[in-house]
């Protein structure tokens, strides 16, 4: 009963997408009748609805969300932006290349809601091209994620390595070839029907270029210099390095005000409180909790429940860090194979990127005035290669 509850809600979703109600709409709806379900009493839906709204982890998310809008704006109106792509595509000599990089260099900072940073980077190097907004938007989300197997800056890294006793290093090392075969994929349906080009540039002309990216570029590196040098949190980095683009770039308090107004974006502000009030009533609904013994009770392969049970979770939460700590435990019971634990992590790490709840999908979707269902065909066939690789190498090695 309760996987046809969870079945029910998820049914709810597509359908109100499908009547082009706004996401945000969309999950605090479904959250409300996920609640309603399984009988979690009204005092208790406002109260979970209440905290999730008042969250440290939903205002920081918030904060930092508004902020990167905030830096991008400076970043555009001051041209820093326009100059960042025009030199690195002189560089690099092919836009498939920049527009690649960008997401997958924001990719660098374990941000939720990150990819929006790169969304109009990604906008900005595709004009004058024939790339839609699907294709942009699988472009950004993408190459956006494709650290998330091996850098142990994510979360979700440093919980697998916890929860299976294995060292980091190993952990990183059985899932390399998923972030390489990630990389190859990205630029298969996303450039695939798009010609390279070649850069024609004298040394000299490289030297100015470089110097042009640099100068451009320093409000992103110093931002993942605080991040990952000084651990400093995304929003207080974002923050104060846009005082100190502020201070050089000379704004006046009327325009600081202005480029605010323009950033401020409340359908961004629905869509964050409606994704993080969903998460919080599937906590408090228990329907989660629900799905190991499911899984454990059907009678099915090993194999399978070590792939649809991360998978589950990944697509209910969208988060990675989730399927590790839901799945992990109840799969330790079944397994101390290093591949096994590898096909969970990529079957989970698909459902994530699947998920209509993951809030990089849903930024860059709704930024590139596209929507989910545009570009689940090219993810799916993508996550799809991912997971057979894993149930490959998880047969070979067991």
């Amino acid at each position: 009963m309760a996987v046809l509850k969870i079945t029910l809600t998820f049914a709810l979703i597509i359908y109100l997408l499908r009547r082009k109600v706004g996401l945000g709409q969309v999950m605090l709806l479904s959250s409300l009748f996920l609640g309603i379900l399984f009988g979690v009493h009204p005092l208790k839906i406002a109260q979970v609805t209440f905290d999730a709204v008042v969250s440290k982890s939903t205002i920081n998310l918030m904060m930092a969300l508004i902020l990167i809008m905030f830096l991008e704006n400076i970043m555009r109106r001051s041209g820093m932006l326009q100059q960042m792509l025009d030199s690195l595509k002189a560089l690099v000599g092919d836009k498939r290349f920049v527009m690649a990089f960008m997401p997958a260099f924001i990719g660098l900072l374990p941000s939720p809601g990150g990819a929006r940073f790169s969304c109009p980077m990604v906008d900005e190097t595709s004009r004058a091209s024939n790339f839609s907004a699907e294709d942009k938007s699988f472009i950004n989300f993408w190459f956006r994620h494709i650290w998330e197997y091996i850098l142990p800056l994510y979360p979700g890294i440093l919980l697998a390595a916890q929860l299976t006793g294995m060292n980091i290093s190993r952990v990183v090392l059985n899932q390399l070839p998923f972030s390489i075969l990630a990389l190859i994929i990205g630029f298969a349906f996303g450039f695939g029907r798009f010609k390279p080009e070649r850069p024609k540039l004298s040394f000299g002309e490289g030297i100015f270029n470089s110097k042009l990216l640099l100068s451009s570029l320093w409000p992103i590196l110093a931002i993942l210099v605080l991040v990952l040098g000084f651990k400093l949190e995304i929003s207080l980095s974002i923050g104060l390095i846009l005082i100190l683009l502020v201070i050089v770039k000379q704004y006046k308090a009327e325009a600081i005000l202005k480029t605010l107004r323009d950033a401020f974006s409340i359908n961004i502000v629905v869509l964050i409180l409606g994704i993080m009030v969903f998460k919080d009533m599937l906590s408090a609904s228990g329907a989660v909790k629900t799905l190991p013994e499911f899984f454990s009770n059907l009678g099915i392969s090993q194999l399978l429940i070590i792939s649809l049970l991360p998978f589950t979770i990944g697509i209910l939460t969208g988060l990675t860090q989730a399927v590790v700590a839901i799945s992990y435990p109840v799969l330790l019971g079944l397994t101390n194979s290093p591949s096994m634990f590898t096909l969970a992590f990529v079957a989970g790490f698909a459902g994530v990127m699947l998920s209509p709840v993951h809030l990089c999908l849903v930024l860059t979707v709704d930024y590139f005035k596209t929507t989910i269902a545009n570009i689940y065909r090219k993810l799916i066939i993508g996550e799809g290669i991912l997971i057979g690789l894993a149930l490959l190498l998880a047969l070979i090695n067991n």
